[in-house]
């Protein structure tokens, strides 16, 4: 099935955006948005999930595997619960990433399995008492700490090391922030100063040409365009996906390891993650 259309007859019905604008609207529903967004509309709690992920997120991590025991299954819960709160617009989805790093962040000296399960403990009954800000918190001062550590009394063979089984474990961002941090780079925000009196977002500015809108002479008219057909995603198909995941880290560092634990190891709790996973793509 298609649908007949003409570019002059689109263009004619007295739209007030640009012909861009006219004819990526009537194709997808929506044109194209120039900028990064606004923060105007943001809630309180939605500025301070937004201000946590931007501070931890630019910060060297290392997650903790989920474990095989009861402590996985609440992860699971509290990720499914967040989840479906994103879904229904009732939290910002940087709480899903800020959720994973305060949760599972590897501790220095923190090293064996009981301690590793009282650690995650913690964490865990702390967000569910909804300590959020002193999760948080705690949480940048570890990172920080362990930055500070990164370059210490290391020989260049012991920071090869590093970097290569970082990259075997498919976490190749933190590969990359390894070398940078080590070197003294740091990830900067677009209004970090960055000398003579230029920022970030002024040096690449620069460094890009002004965006140009194409005029209707860019657009080929075809005279007919396919209809979009709706996709069905299943918990099934959600299922099969987690099977073959392998490698590269996601969600806040999470790599596939974990997600596909978190999705298929507990029962009929990771079926409902697997049901607000699908849910979250379709609904």
């Amino acid at each position: 099935m298609s649908l007949e259309y003409s570019i002059d007859d689109i263009l004619s019905n007295d739209n007030t955006g640009s012909d861009a604008d006219d004819l990526l609207t009537f194709a997808y529903g929506r044109s194209i948005v120039q900028g990064p967004g606004s923060d105007d509309n943001l809630r309180a709690d939605d500025t301070f999930w937004v201000e946590a992920w931007k501070n931890l997120i630019a910060l060297p991590s290392s997650l903790y595997k989920v474990l095989d025991s009861s402590l996985g299954k609440g992860i699971t819960q509290v990720l499914t619960t967040e989840l479906r709160n994103v879904r229904l617009l009732k939290n910002v989805s940087e709480k899903l990433i800020v959720l994973v790093l305060v949760i599972l962040h590897r501790v220095r000296g923190i090293t064996s399995y009981s301690d590793i399960c009282r650690h995650i403990s913690r964490q865990l009954n702390r967000w569910e008492a909804r300590e959020y800000d002193l999760l948080v918190q705690t949480t940048l001062k570890t990172l920080n700490f362990q930055l500070s550590l990164i370059t210490k009394n290391k020989t260049e063979e012991e920071h090869f090391r590093a970097f290569h089984q970082k990259v075997l474990r498919g976490n190749l961002r933190g590969a990359v922030r390894y070398l940078t941090d080590r070197v003294g780079g740091a990830v900067l925000s677009p209004d970090d100063a960055i000398g003579d009196g230029q920022t970030v977002r002024d040096a690449l500015l620069e460094k890009h040409p002004e965006g140009g809108i194409p005029p209707k002479t860019s657009f080929q008219d075809f005279k007919a365009m396919p209809l979009f057909v709706s996709v069905t995603v299943t918990a099934k198909h959600v299922d099969g996906v987690a099977k073959k995941l392998r490698g590269s880290y996601g969600l806040g560092g999470l790599d596939a390891n974990n997600l596909s634990q978190l999705l298929l190891r507990y029962k009929d709790t990771s079926e409902g993650l697997r049901h607000d996973t699908r849910n979250s793509r379709c609904g």
